[in-house]
């Protein structure tokens, strides 16, 4: 997943049953953060790594981010689905 330095975007998590409660982390505050909602923030250019989580389950998905600078970015709209 790449995202623009100081970008915002939304990362949308469906879950199997819906409804699943998801927590979010990332490996690197320094690079990129994220909110309780799934909101990413890049940071700076660089990479970290972006785990969810389905509250009581042993389901874990992580997603390597890059943090590009604005000249290298392209615009995408990324979607999970955790079974």
């Amino acid at each position: 997943m790449q995202i623009k330095e100081g970008l915002l975007i939304n990362l949308y998590v469906t879950t199997n049953p819906v409804g699943g409660a998801v927590e979010y982390s990332v490996s690197d505050s320094s690079i990129a953060t994220v909110k309780e909602d799934g909101t990413i923030t890049g940071m700076k250019a660089g990479k970290a790594t972006m785990i969810c989580n389905i509250k009581d389950t042993n389901v874990i998905v992580s997603v390597e981010i890059k943090i590009m600078a604005v000249s290298h970015y392209t615009d995408k709209l990324y979607r999970i689905h955790l079974q």
